[in-house]
């Protein structure tokens, strides 16, 4: 069972988590430039194909899906590794398709979320389930 954070904790606290997470800025992931410019271009198309209907075209999220950028995506993946993200994307969506993106399309979509939190592109491409993956972890600055 999924539970908002908003309904969980109160308006109120989700709005002073929100506002800190705000004034910290665009996340990052140490080790960063587990993705590169090009393949996060390739999420961004694959995000707009499988992905924007539910969480919009600027990944802020829809009716019963999450924003993934900004305090609500880094409140639920701040200290997770990259490769998580990988797994979950590859594991849980689309809902009721799991699995159904090749690997490679999973990989960019992940670096497309990246890219979209402010986390700096490098010069290897991101591949789900490497130890580069696995080592890379989202944080806040």
């Amino acid at each position: 069972m999924r539970v908002c954070i908003r309904a969980a904790f109160g308006w109120r606290a989700f709005a002073a988590f929100a506002a800190a997470m705000a004034a910290a800025g665009p996340g990052l992931a140490q080790g960063a430039g587990a993705y590169t410019a090009d393949q996060a271009a390739r999420g961004g198309k694959a995000y707009a194909d499988n992905c924007a209907l539910c969480h919009g075209a600027d990944f802020a999220g829809g009716p019963g899906a999450p924003s993934l950028t900004g305090p609500e995506f880094l409140f639920g993946w701040t200290g997770k590794s990259v490769g998580a993200l990988f797994t979950y994307l590859h594991d849980k969506m689309p809902p009721g398709q799991a699995g159904s993106l090749s690997d490679q399309d999973y990989a960019d979509i992940a670096a497309a979320v990246l890219n979209a939190n402010g986390v700096p592109a490098g010069g290897q491409a991101l591949a789900g389930g490497t130890a580069a993956a696995s080592a890379s972890v989202i944080a806040r600055p």
